[in-house]
């Protein structure tokens, strides 16, 4: 078994010793991100590694989408060279069905 390192740029806001809830306090607008991993509000003090333990989320990608999300220079091109395709294809699954179910019907209604 092939054993993969990420490394986390020690600059960026969110670790995996993050609690979930201060993530979205830092940045209210990764809650679709968020939610786009299937994880639900109720974490309590909960930290990042904990939370993706809990929805079985591999807690590196994870954070590279958040990272990536909150601070917009940041792209880790690298590191997503590193994750399983799967991880990559739930996530983009994930994102279409929230523009499909949700952002598209309140364009609609507008």
């Amino acid at each position: 078994m092939e054993t993969i390192q990420y490394s986390m740029n020690k600059n960026l806001p969110f670790t995996s010793k993050t609690k979930m809830a201060d993530v979205i306090h830092r940045d209210y607008t990764l809650i679709p991100i968020i939610g786009r991993f299937g994880i639900e509000f109720g974490f309590g003090n909960k930290t990042v590694s904990e939370v993706c333990d809990i929805y079985n989320i591999n807690v590196w990608f994870f954070l590279e989408m958040v990272n990536s999300f909150h601070n917009k220079e940041y792209f880790p091109k690298k590191q997503l060279q590193n994750f399983s395709v799967m991880h990559i294809v739930q996530y983009l699954s994930n994102t279409h069905k929230y523009y499909r179910e949700t952002k598209v019907p309140e364009i609609q209604v507008h």
